[in-house]
């Protein structure tokens, strides 16, 4: 295969990926907003966000909320893998407007 034809493919694949990843521009947003955008959310919302976001970025808009939304965020959050991708998606969805 040809070295066009290989970045094509990979182009074509992680266009895919991106369609898939209901996530993907939450991640993009900055740590102090997407903590302003969650404190009018509910808990479990938070939650999930946060939990799909990488460790640094989680633990930065952490940083920013207070300490009792905090707990109840990061206690929930252990509840999130057993969440359909379906529901995350829509959380996401949700969280985006």
């Amino acid at each position: 295969m040809g070295s066009e034809k290989t970045e094509q493919l990979q182009s074509g694949i992680q266009e895919l990926l991106d369609k898939n990843d209901p996530f993907k521009f939450i991640r993009s947003v900055e740590p102090k907003t997407l903590a302003t955008i969650l404190k009018k959310e509910h808990p479990q919302t938070a939650a999930v966000v946060l939990s799909e976001m990488p460790a640094e970025k989680n633990s930065e808009v952490l940083g920013f909320l207070d300490w009792g939304i905090r707990v109840t965020i990061v206690n929930r959050m252990s509840n999130c893998d057993g969440m359909s991708d379906l529901a995350k998606k829509r959380i996401a969805e949700v969280v985006c407007r």
